[in-house]
C-alpha cells in the first residue's frame, strides 16, 4: 500500500498486490495529480 496525506488531512492511497516499482509509483502519482485541485508538491 502507498499513501499520502495532505496538509488539510485528506488521505490518498492505493493498494498494490504485486512488487512496488517505478511504474506503480508513476501510476499512483498520476492518479494523485488528477485528483488534486491544486499543485502537488513532492519533496525529495
Amino acid at each position: 500500500m502507498v499513501a499520502t496525506v495532505t496538509n488539510q488531512g485528506k488521505t490518498h492511497w492505493m493498494i498494490i498486490d504485486e512488487a512496488f516499482n517505478s511504474d506503480k509509483l508513476i501510476e499512483f502519482l498520476e492518479a494523485l495529480t488528477q485528483d488534486a485541485a491544486k499543485k502537488v508538491f513532492l519533496p525529495s
